[in-house]
């Protein structure tokens, strides 16, 4: 719920600058998913998503946001699937793209199944 406010917000207020910042930043996953580094990959998966509430101007979500993204990347790496197939950055590059076309639904859409796949991705008993 939280991230589907912060993509609600971000889409009305992005710049082009904040496009490039994303863009810069999903070379990096991308650089960290070809050479399997699974650690790095899991830290710039969290920055990607404080970098995107960082754009909007709710200030109490971004801090709200800084507090999940750091105990969800602690989860993942400790009960994540050594398998990245379930959440590959692509997923990340077309939620960029959402963004950049104003496309809010679509953007919303993508964060919500993007948020499942990495829920899907933990082996934890339930």
């Amino acid at each position: 719920m939280i991230e589907s406010i912060i993509i609600k917000n971000v889409v009305l207020q992005r710049s082009e600058v904040n496009i490039t910042e994303l863009n810069t930043h999903l070379a990096l996953e991308e650089q960290a998913f070809i050479n399997n580094d699974r650690h790095k990959l899991i830290r710039l998966s969290g920055q990607f998503h404080l970098l995107i509430a960082s754009f909007q101007t709710n200030h109490l979500l971004t801090g709200f946001m800084k507090t999940l993204v750091t105990e969800s990347s602690l989860i993942t790496g400790m009960y994540g699937q050594h398998s990245f197939s379930n959440c590959p950055p692509s997923e990340h590059r077309h939620l960029v793209n959402a963004i950049k076309n104003q496309d809010q639904p679509l953007a919303l859409q993508l964060m919500i199944a993007h948020l499942e796949h990495i829920e899907a991705d933990l082996a934890v008993n339930k």
